[in-house]
């Protein structure tokens, strides 16, 4: 399929699914939603998903006049804020990962780096999330030493994301220093689960290598490209690209210590398990720098969809909140693949620059559509039509930009009792 038709083919799927009593009954809590009143299960999801981040009352109003054909009950934010917790996180995950799923099972040729690999990248991010007992039990309790009565908590996400494709394929939030080691084995199981395992190479920034979590991927048939991190004894060998052995619990496994020369000067050390003589020091060192991708997800959950703006306080609703993002960041991302085929086409030779669909505006896109897509009857004419807008919204790529990074310094730095009034 191409991204239009798989679209429109995911989007009918989750039209039927949303209407299907008993897969909403798979995630309904014991004892919620049992007794028949204006809000029904069906429509507290459809809630849910209206990615909006105004304060409940307008959120309501907004659906409610933006969607008068849902026939959504007038109700109290007070009803809606206990609905949500009838609610397992379950069902947002689930659709999330049928996203993924269905993208893979019919896309119609992927990107490949060298002509023969599949890029994926694995990396964790903190976000704070509101503070409340739920939150504080499920995610910690932090303070700031110079006013320890002041207490917040911060969560960890990881992601499994294609770099080549703009797919994320797994996701998981816990508490802040939940170990990152751990949950990229989850990852791993994902990869293995979906058969993405096959001609992929996963990049790893450092801090995530160890010679445990080394051999597991090699011994499940991952290839690996991961950063070491100095002082290690690796980073003595006496090459630049030097074939050795790690050795574990009496097992040894082979693996490749790439030295790679920044155009700083400064060296890296990378180790891999791709043995392939025809990939250099230096072919690593350029891929290593696609997991840089990965960090610009990162800006675009944090940055445009606003994740750290939770639409509930509890614990669950920051998980279901979690999910929904990262379901509506793979359609807007197959929107966006689209649209960008569309302006290649239509580009000239004597273009300066290349062009490519603006996200921005499709992130909005999706937040102000979504609901509309599962209530309505949805033709692959509809959908073109919004692809073919998106493509008409276009920014300039300019290759060579860059800026210094910039640290954080203060102990918090989001404060989520400011709310969007639109």
């Amino acid at each position: 399929m191409q991204h239009n038709e798989l679209l429109c083919g995911l989007l009918n799927h989750f039209q039927d699914i949303l209407h299907s009593e008993d897969f909403l009954e798979d995630f309904r809590v014991p004892n919620r939603f049992v007794r028949k009143s204006k809000l029904s299960m069906g429509k507290m999801v459809l809630y849910l998903l209206f990615n909006s981040k105004s304060p409940i009352d307008n959120k309501l109003d907004q659906l409610r006049e933006r969607f008068p054909e849902l026939d959504f009950p007038a109700v109290s934010k007070q009803a809606l804020s206990k609905a949500r917790y009838g609610i397992r996180h379950e069902l947002f995950h689930e659709l999330f990962e049928i996203s993924s799923n269905f993208y893979y099972e019919n896309v119609s040729g992927r990107k490949l780096w060298n002509g023969k690999y599949h890029i994926f990248a694995i990396d964790g991010s903190t976000q704070e999330v509101p503070s409340s007992p739920s939150t504080f039990e499920a995610f910690g309790k932090l303070s700031d030493k110079k006013n320890p009565k002041l207490f917040w908590s911060m969560a960890l996400s990881s992601v499994l994301y294609d770099v080549l494709e703009d797919v994320i394929v797994d996701a998981a939030i816990e508490k802040q220093f939940f170990s990152e080691r751990e949950l990229s084995l989850r990852h791993m199981s994902r990869l293995l689960d979906l058969g993405l395992d096959q001609d992929s190479i996963v990049i790893f920034d450092r801090g995530y290598y160890s010679a445990e979590i080394y051999e597991e991927w090699y011994t499940a048939g991952c290839k690996v490209l991961m950063r070491l991190k100095r002082p290690n004894s690796l980073c003595e060998l006496d090459s630049d690209d030097a074939v050795t052995y790690i050795t574990l619990h009496g097992t040894s496994v082979p693996c490749r210590v790439l030295k790679y020369t920044l155009s700083t000067g400064e060296i890296e050390y990378l180790i891999t398990n791709v043995m392939d003589k025809s990939l250099t020091a230096d072919s690593f060192g350029e891929l290593y720098f696609y997991r840089w991708k990965i960090e610009t997800k990162y800006l675009e959950i944090k940055e445009h969809w606003r994740i750290e703006e939770f639409t509930g306080t509890g614990a669950l609703a920051v998980r279901q909140d979690f999910y929904i993002i990262m379901l509506q960041s793979n359609l807007a991302s197959f929107i966006k693949r689209q649209a960008d085929a569309i302006i290649g086409q239509s580009s000239r030779t004597e273009n300066t620059y290349e062009y490519r669909a603006r996200r921005t505006y499709i992130i909005g896109k999706v937040c102000r559509n979504f609901i509309g897509w599962m209530i309505a009857p949805l033709t692959q004419m509809l959908i073109d039509e919004v692809i073919l807008d998106a493509s008409k919204k276009r920014s300039q790529v300019r290759p060579g930009r860059s800026g210094k990074r910039k640290r954080q310094t203060r102990a918090r730095k989001h404060y989520n009792n400011r709310k969007a009034a639109l």
